[in-house]
């Protein structure tokens, strides 16, 4: 059982976002692969690995996570268990323990703890967790390395092979078109989540406001326009119009999604066709609303969205809200209930995908 963070003091907060905000020059100096040159020629070794060989990307993500040579004595604990057993210590200690690396501007030191928290933040809370973020994001390309080398990290890769779907979340909110040849493969993975989160992470990265009037979306995230060749602009919408199809809702969720952003008037068909998909999620409500259960037509959200996005009249869809009981037979008639649909997904993984931050399917 995970303990819980009930609540961060105010003066480590605010010493924790200062230090961040005076290290900003020092990040932006200092990559990653600098920080951790030593430990990443040596990380094989520390590691005992003998299995597939380990891509740049992977050996720079087991480095600045810690796996290869956080000391097990180091207090507060980043890591309990071994090898295949190997898990995050507790949230508590190791929000302790990047506090106090901030405040003493020990970066190496900083920099697991901080992924750590990003990867599993626990009951962390948004404010915090976004300062978090925003930390490791000043390392750039070098942040995002590093969530790819979690992504390519072999099965049997203690610590990073578990949290590769926390991992494309992130993604998703640094997507850049730098990234897009990535995402691209990983658009073509067996894995549904994975391959949801490539999609809605290409939208991002394509964002073109010429067409679309999005400015933010999924809470922390800010879009940016960036240069994208027409080659590449091709491959990405050919990529989104084919996830419409996809058998998984979550996949056709993120192409309405991805759709809003980077598509454009000759999507608004596709979009409409999503807007009467037949996928619907189940959740309790809080009982002082006065119903039990809130139906929820996740696909026919973000198509909803993704044509207010384009410019497109609203059209009228069943979006489902939390309803009455007696409402609810029309709503659902000749639609499927997904809330459990796990299908072509891994069960070890979805627990650690973290809530924070966190406005996807």
């Amino acid at each position: 059982m995970r303990s819980r963070i009930v609540g961060v003091p105010l003066v480590l907060w605010t010493a924790c976002t200062l230090t961040a905000q005076t290290n900003a020059q020092e990040a932006s100096r200092s990559t990653l692969a600098a920080l951790y040159q030593n430990e990443m020629a040596q990380a094989v070794r520390d590691l005992n690995w003998k299995g597939p060989k380990l891509s740049d990307n992977t050996l720079l993500a087991v480095c600045a996570c810690g796996v290869s040579w956080m000391p097990k004595w180091q207090s507060p604990p980043l890591f309990e268990g071994k090898g295949k057993r190997m898990r995050y210590a507790d949230a508590k200690g190791r929000l302790a323990g990047y506090l106090a690396a901030m405040q003493s501007d020990n970066q190496k030191l900083a920099v697991p703890y901080a992924l750590s928290l990003a990867l599993d933040p626990d009951d962390l809370g948004r404010p915090l967790w976004s300062s978090i973020h925003a930390y490791l994001g000043r390392f750039g390309d070098d942040y995002d390395d590093v969530l790819v080398g979690i992504e390519e990290a072999p099965r049997d890769l203690p610590i990073l092979s578990l949290y590769q779907y926390a991992a494309a979340d992130l993604l998703v909110w640094r997507a850049s078109p730098r990234l897009i040849p990535f995402l691209l493969t990983m658009a073509s993975s067996g894995d549904a989540y994975l391959r949801s989160r490539a999609i809605a992470a290409l939208g991002v990265a394509a964002y073109d406001p010429s067409t679309s009037s999005a400015e933010e979306v999924i809470g922390i995230l800010k879009l940016k326009a960036g240069s994208i060749s027409a080659n590449q602009r091709r491959m990405v919408t050919y990529t989104l119009r084919r996830a419409v199809t996809d058998d998984n809702y979550r996949v056709r969720a993120a192409a309405a999604f991805a759709l809003g952003l980077a598509g454009g008037q000759e999507d608004i068909p596709l979009l409409k066709m999503l807007g009467k998909d037949r996928a619907y999620t189940v959740h309790p409500v809080d009982a002082d609303s006065g119903t039990q259960w809130d139906y929820d037509f996740p696909v026919r959200r973000e198509a909803y969205s993704a044509l207010s996005r384009l410019g497109e009249p609203l059209v009228r869809f069943d979006l489902g809200t939390t309803t009455e009981p007696h409402e609810v037979p029309r709503m659902v008639k000749g639609c499927r209930n997904v809330t459990r649909d796990m299908s072509g997904m891994r069960k070890d993984e979805i627990r650690n995908v973290p809530s924070v931050g966190q406005g996807l399917w």
